[in-house]
């Protein structure tokens, strides 16, 4: 029951975070969970970490097209004051690479309920598969 709990909050922790890398490092440790549970040949908690990680990569996926949509437009010429806003992070502050980003993103456009059914399966959902 406490494992079923944990991944709850962890799916909570993605729907909630605003920030790429708030939620590749839920990424990262479902990685790495997910590689623990493969070496313990214990595959329901590796299917889990593995369904973490996915919404995870989703997540960022919606959060980077948001990002890419931002940067879009005119820079404003008038004020060179830029102490109120940071400048954006590039992929390669946030540890991303192209590719990843590019996946991401695409797994970003499935609509919800086709994600959503994909996890669900019989199989152990993947990037490519969904």
């Amino acid at each position: 029951m406490s494992e079923l709990v944990r991944y709850d909050a962890m799916c909570q922790a993605i729907d909630a975070a605003y920030e790429v890398d708030e939620v590749k490092g839920i990424r990262d440790k479902a990685i790495a969970l997910e590689q623990y549970f493969r070496l313990a040949k214990n595959p329901e908690p590796e299917r889990r970490a593995c369904e973490i990680r996915l919404r995870a990569e989703h997540k960022a996926g919606i959060l980077l097209k948001a990002i890419e949509r931002a940067k879009r437009g005119r820079p404003n010429k008038t004020s060179h004051d830029t102490t109120f806003f940071d400048k954006p992070k590039t992929l390669n502050d946030l540890g991303i690479s192209k590719g990843q980003s590019s996946r991401w993103q695409q797994l970003a456009d499935v609509p919800k309920d086709q994600f959503e059914a994909a996890l669900a399966g019989p199989d152990k959902p993947s990037t490519s598969g969904i």
